[in-house]
């Protein structure tokens, strides 16, 4: 495939289109830029063989919208879409034979795999590392990449990374700027990109915010003021996402609900909670809520949802919707999986 061909589509592939695919999304800015000017993007018709069995290509194939089928050598077929957390890997190599079963988009990445594995080799003293990467370090893309690799962006997919970040909207600050006071309501959540803040409650300094890091988004799933003030420590940036987009591109995609257990370990919030700050609500992890269970102050709940297990899944019940969804978040964020148990 050459640049002529009529299938290479002409825009230039941006290093931060990388980020959504293995192994970019926590990479080093250089390995970003060195990708991108090793990659194309392609546009095919539906029923249009990829690579057809016999046949070799040569770099790397990521299926950015679209489904395709895969023919493995061991016989088996798998259909693969550009919405699904699958598409983060490569579609080729590997495969015999690929279809596309839709009009798709992919990126091709001309590397080798041994191109590719010097190119992302973590010992900075590697020759092949250092003669192949370029000695750049784009300031604006280090808050992508923490963000984008954060667990609770792992629950999303490639296209879906794609629109959430498309619906950001930049915004300035200084130093001692507030940018969000405790008890105010909520109308925006961010995710800070340049710069550092601080986390303020009753008076008390209780965290640093780096780029990359989500806050202010629980006002936005309880409906309730701000828990905590977030202060500028020093000038910068942070990327802003309304309500109604923080709603149907991240808490809709984090927050699934099921109608029974099953196998979930159910947590319960108790009914008698009045909002999700109230200092004597507690959680309940066991079996249900009417099994004894170690209770944690759900005021501490990040603290004891550090002790859940991340290969296990959780059901959330009890207490408000608002409440489920804000425990489910939180659960994401730490890597655990979860879901809202319907009331």
């Amino acid at each position: 495939m050459h640049p002529g061909d009529p299938w290479v589509m002409r825009s230039e592939v941006k290093p931060e289109s990388l980020l959504p695919f293995h192994p970019f999304a926590d990479a080093d800015p250089r390995l970003l830029v060195w990708a991108a000017e090793r990659a194309r993007w392609l546009r095919l018709p539906q029923r249009r063989w990829l690579v057809r069995s016999g046949r070799r290509l040569q770099g790397h194939l990521y299926l950015m919208r679209g489904q395709v089928q895969l023919s493995l050598a061991d016989g088996r077929v798998l259909e693969v879409s550009g919405q699904t957390a699958r598409a983060r890997m490569p579609v080729y190599p590997g495969p015999a034979a690929i279809l596309t079963l839709t009009p798709v988009q992919l990126l091709r990445l001309d590397a080798t795999s041994k191109e590719l594995e010097a190119a992302t080799r973590v010992d900075d003293d590697s020759a092949s590392r250092t003669s192949q990467l370029p000695e750049v370090q784009p300031p604006d893309r280090c808050w992508q990449h923490r963000f984008l690799s954060s667990a609770l962006l792992q629950r999303l997919s490639p296209t879906s990374w794609q629109r959430l970040l498309r619906a950001m909207v930049g915004a300035s600050f200084k130093a001692g700027d507030a940018v969000v006071t405790e008890g105010r309501p909520g109308d925006l959540c961010y995710v800070l990109r340049t710069g550092r803040a601080e986390v303020h409650r009753d008076g008390r300094v209780l965290a640093t915010l780096f780029p990359g890091d989500l806050f202010g988004e629980e006002a936005l799933i309880t409906g309730s003021g701000r828990n905590a003030s977030i202060l500028m420590t020093e000038s910068g940036s942070a990327m802003t996402l309304s309500v109604e987009a923080f709603q149907r591109l991240l808490l809709a995609e984090v927050v699934r609900t099921i109608d029974e257990p099953g196998r979930h370990t159910l947590l319960h919030i108790e009914d008698a909670l009045a909002h999700l700050g109230q200092r004597n609500g507690a959680l309940h992890a066991g079996i249900g809520p009417d099994r004894d269970a170690p209770r944690v102050q759900l005021k501490k709940f990040r603290e004891a949802a550090t002790s859940l297990r991340k290969d296990a899944a959780y059901a959330v019940a009890g207490g408000s919707a608002p409440q489920q969804a804000l425990a489910v978040f939180l659960l994401a964020r730490q890597g655990i999986f979860a879901t809202s148990l319907e009331r």
